[in-house]
C-alpha cells in the first residue's frame, strides 16, 4: 500500500509539475507583455498548484508593487488633466512632472508639460500685449483724447473680454467721447452763428443780428462772445 500511495504522489507529482510549468511559461509571457493583472491570475494559479515554489509568490508581490504604482501613476494624471482642463498651469506642471518621475518612458506627461509651457508662453504675450494697450488708453483718456482712448480699451477687452476694469472705463472714454463731440458741434454751431449776426450787423440789418444772436444764445447762453456781440 505504502509503494502505491508513494508511486501515485510521484504520478500526481509529476502531472502538476507539468500543469506548473505550462501555466509559468503562459504567466512568464504575460508579464514580458506588460499584460500584469492576466499574469497575475496565471501566478497566482501556479501558487495553488505548487505551493512550495517561491518563483510564483516573488512575481505575484512584484506584480501587486507594479499595479500600486500604475494605479498612482494614473490617479496622478487624472488630477494633472483636471488642473490642465481648468488651466491652472503652474498645478498641472507639478502633477505631470510626478507622472513623468513615475514613468520617464512615456511620452503622454513630456507631451502635456510641453502644451504648458506654450501655453505659459503665449498668455505672458497676450497680457504684455494687454497692458500695452491698456497704458495706451489711460494715456489717451488722460490727455483728453477719448476716441484713441475707446479704441484702445476695446483692443485690450478684445485680449481678455472679462476685465471689468477695462470695460469700465470704455464706458466712460464713451461717454466721455460723445460729450466732446456735442460740445464741438455746439462750440461749432454757436460760431456760425455768431459769423452770421457779425455780417448781419456789419450791413446794418439789426433786427437780423439779433435773432442770429438769439439762436446762438439757445446754444451758449453764458459765452462771454455771446454778451459781448449783444453789447
Amino acid at each position: 500500500q505504502a509503494e502505491a500511495l508513494d508511486k501515485a504522489e510521484k504520478i500526481e507529482m509529476k502531472s502538476k509539475s507539468k500543469d506548473y510549468d505550462i501555466v509559468m511559461k503562459e504567466a512568464g509571457k504575460l508579464f514580458d507583455l506588460k499584460s500584469y493583472e492576466k499574469a497575475l491570475d496565471q501566478y497566482v494559479a501556479a501558487s495553488a498548484i505548487l505551493p512550495s515554489m517561491s518563483e510564483p509568490k516573488e512575481k505575484i508581490t512584484e506584480i501587486n508593487s507594479i499595479l500600486n504604482e500604475e494605479k498612482k501613476y494614473k490617479e496622478t494624471l487624472t488630477v494633472a488633466d483636471n488642473l490642465f482642463k481648468n488651466k491652472e498651469w503652474v498645478e498641472a506642471k507639478d502633477k505631470y512632472v510626478l507622472a513623468a518621475g513615475m514613468r520617464p518612458e512615456a511620452a503622454y506627461p513630456k507631451g502635456q508639460l510641453s502644451k504648458i509651457a506654450q501655453f505659459v508662453q503665449k498668455e505672458e504675450q497676450q497680457a504684455n500685449t494687454f497692458n500695452n494697450y491698456l497704458a495706451l488708453a489711460e494715456k489717451a483718456y488722460s490727455s483728453g483724447n477719448y476716441a484713441l482712448a475707446a479704441e484702445n480699451y476695446t483692443k485690450a477687452l478684445g485680449i481678455n473680454p472679462d476685465a471689468a476694469m477695462a470695460k469700465k472705463k470704455l464706458l466712460m472714454a464713451q461717454q466721455k467721447q460723445q460729450q466732446t463731440e456735442q460740445s464741438e458741434k455746439t462750440e461749432n454751431e454757436f460760431s456760425a452763428l455768431l459769423v452770421q449776426a457779425k455780417n448781419a450787423s456789419s450791413r446794418g440789418d439789426l433786427e437780423g443780428a439779433s435773432v442770429y444772436l438769439a439762436m446762438a444764445g439757445e446754444k451758449l447762453p453764458n459765452d462771454p462772445r455771446l454778451q459781448q456781440e449783444k453789447k
